[in-house]
């Protein structure tokens, strides 16, 4: 019997965390499940798109990332186009978003490949390029006893990619704060909130991870919903 076929490694990922206006949530739920997913799911290069909201620890309330088939996917003809042709409906619900963050990251470290019902995040901002390069050495290393815990699935890091993150974005013009881009983030998922949480937590306490400034502080979030292009 042969081994089941893996799926080649998705090289970039698009990371947003966002609050919402309470009186609209039943809607921006409907939104995205009908609408903003669909339209993401369907333009190339996005390969598919996960959900969560948060269970614990003072970030955003909600994190969805899509996982790109390359850093080029948002710099297509076609992604840009989308942007600049929003529906009716993501114009509605767009001024309703607070606080975001959005990130077009290049994966420079993924150990795992399995999806977890938990997702810890962090995200740094201010990271120079030999910080990055001391951070990724370091998370190389201690993420490998990471994954020594089976009930940790996969993780991931991501640095922030300038040519794609700063791609001209009218979407983020009907959203009524300034948007923050990280320079580097982590994601542990696993199958327990408590074993993100600590797992995160001991990759943050590196010497070269603690002295660097959080954009978003740790917190765990819970799956909603996953789907594939």
């Amino acid at each position: 019997m042969h081994p089941p076929r893996r799926e080649p490694t998705s090289t970039a990922m698009m990371c947003l965390w966002n609050d919402i206006d309470a009186e609209i949530e039943p809607e921006y739920e409907a939104w995205y499940q009908r609408d903003h997913l669909r339209d993401r799911l369907g333009t190339p290069g996005f390969r598919s798109c996960r959900r969560y909201v948060r269970v614990s620890g003072p970030g955003r309330q909600y994190l969805t990332f899509n996982d790109l088939d390359d850093i080029h996917a948002t710099r297509s003809a076609y992604y840009l186009d989308r942007l600049a042709n929003a529906t009716e409906w993501t114009r509605r619900i767009m001024p309703h978003f607070r606080r975001m963050v959005r990130v077009v990251a290049d994966v420079t470290i993924d150990r795992g490949d399995g999806t977890g019902g938990f997702i810890a995040s962090v995200a740094y901002a201010d990271v120079s390029q030999a910080q990055r390069l001391a951070a990724r050495d370091a998370l190389a290393v201690a993420v490998e006893s990471t994954m020594a815990d089976a009930r940790v699935a996969r993780v991931r890091v991501l640095e922030r990619n300038a040519a794609s993150s700063d791609t001209p974005n009218p979407e983020a013009q009907l959203r009524p704060d300034p948007q923050l881009s990280p320079d580097l983030s982590i994601l542990v998922e696993g199958s327990y909130e408590s074993v993100v949480s600590e797992q995160l937590a001991r990759l943050q306490a590196l010497a070269e991870l603690s002295a660097l400034s959080t954009v978003l502080s740790a917190s765990v979030y819970r799956l909603l919903f996953s789907s594939r292009s």
